[in-house]
């Protein structure tokens, strides 16, 4: 018997992620499946440092013709948030204005590890994005000791993370959703979170008609 049933086609979501903490994150997010999978299909790319964002930005817009809409994933920083500025900064440059810019990039204030704890805590809220500092909240919420982003460390705190405490995380991100990027604790990724369970993909259409490509 013919199977006449023609694939659905998926809207190809890109991430480029900062380094491998971010992007261990985002892909452990992907295989909860807590994301629409019939509508998106997601994946995440290293870039390594904050300085290679731009750069690889531009080189998977220019040649992944099957991407349908790629997303910057980083870190505030401490003020006076030279990099992302940077990062802003050149984008503008390419791309557009601040509206363009502020619909491709998911940000944490100070940094990723501020939306990984809320998995466990309502309380976790980071000052800094020293890993020495946060080591000991770190350790008490994950039981990860002496944290310094080494690759099993990232995995041990990711195996932790569940689709139960993806909802908690998605609680306590709403108090600080509406907030400017310079104001600690601040994160936009929930509205993004939205994006990406919706079987409603005009918000990828309306990113890139905002975007001078």
């Amino acid at each position: 018997m013919c199977n006449n049933k023609v694939p659905k086609f998926k809207q190809r979501v890109i991430f480029i992620c900062e380094g491998q903490e971010d992007k261990g994150y985002i892909d452990k997010l992907i295989s909860l499946n807590v994301w629409n999978s019939e509508i998106y299909d997601f994946k995440a790319v290293n870039a390594k440092s904050a300085s290679r964002i731009v750069s690889k930005y531009d080189s998977i817009v220019s040649n992944e013709s099957s991407s349908s809409v790629v997303l910057i994933f980083c870190d505030t920083d401490k003020p006076p948030h030279e990099e992302y500025l940077n990062i802003k900064k050149k984008l503008q440059n390419i791309y557009g204005g601040d509206s363009a810019f502020n619909r491709i990039v998911i940000f944490a204030n100070p940094c990723t590890m501020r939306i990984v704890l809320a998995h466990f805590s309502e309380k976790a809220k980071l000052k800094t994005q020293s890993k020495s500092q946060n080591a000991r909240l770190i350790e008490k919420l994950t039981n990860v000791n002496n944290y310094k982003a080494a690759k099993k460390q990232i995995r041990s705190i990711c195996q932790k993370i569940t689709k139960e405490n993806y909802y908690q995380m998605k609680k306590e991100l709403l108090n600080e959703s509406n907030k400017s990027y310079d104001i600690t604790g601040s994160t936009n990724f929930i509205k993004f979170l939205e994006h990406f369970e919706s079987d409603d993909p005009s918000w990828i259409n309306e990113i890139n008609k905002g975007l001078n490509y």
